[in-house]
């Protein structure tokens, strides 16, 4: 009975160790993709500005804004692409978008009288770096032909990088 109740504990350490284990590995996920992970918070942030203006915009949006119940589902959507753009590409790229989203968070909180035009424009500004860090990252998959804008391929340069991001 003793060596069964020596048996039954060492289990219990076992399953421990395992658990424990396992919430490592998550946090250790989770600090490899600290920027994503910041991210999120200011993606919440910003969709509940979005439903908040939403919920107290009895006005229409305004030239070049969308309608405020739009904003909420745009919001959602560009996060997604933000996400797999940052875990697709190296580290200064997630840590930028991170800083956009934050800014378009804090300056929307900050100015409640432009929140609208705000908010409209940091997911703009995150739908350009989406559109750029994608373009990067396919012209990465073969660094020796960049298509011109007329659809002829010619040399890589970063002049011509640049100007097709800008």
């Amino acid at each position: 009975m003793e060596e069964f109740a020596q048996e039954l504990l060492q289990a219990f350490r076992d399953v421990a160790v395992y658990e424990i284990n396992g919430l490592l590995v998550i946090a250790y996920a989770l600090i490899a993709q600290w920027a994503l992970v910041l991210s999120t918070l200011c993606a919440a942030g910003v969709f509940a500005l979005d439903r908040v203006s939403a919920g107290r915009a009895s006005l229409t949006a305004g030239r070049g804004v969308p309608a405020p119940e739009r904003s909420a589902r745009l919001t959602l959507i560009i996060f997604a692409l933000w996400a797999i753009v940052a875990l697709s590409v190296p580290m200064p790229v997630p840590a930028l978008g991170l800083l956009m989203w934050a800014v378009t968070l804090a300056v929307a909180w900050l100015i409640p009288s432009a929140r609208l035009r705000v908010l409209w424009q940091g997911k703009v500004a995150l739908t350009h770096a989406v559109q750029c860090s994608r373009d990067v990252r396919a012209r990465q998959s073969r660094p020796d032909v960049v298509h011109a804008p007329d659809g002829r391929p010619g040399r890589r340069t970063m002049v011509g990088v640049a100007r097709q991001c800008a």
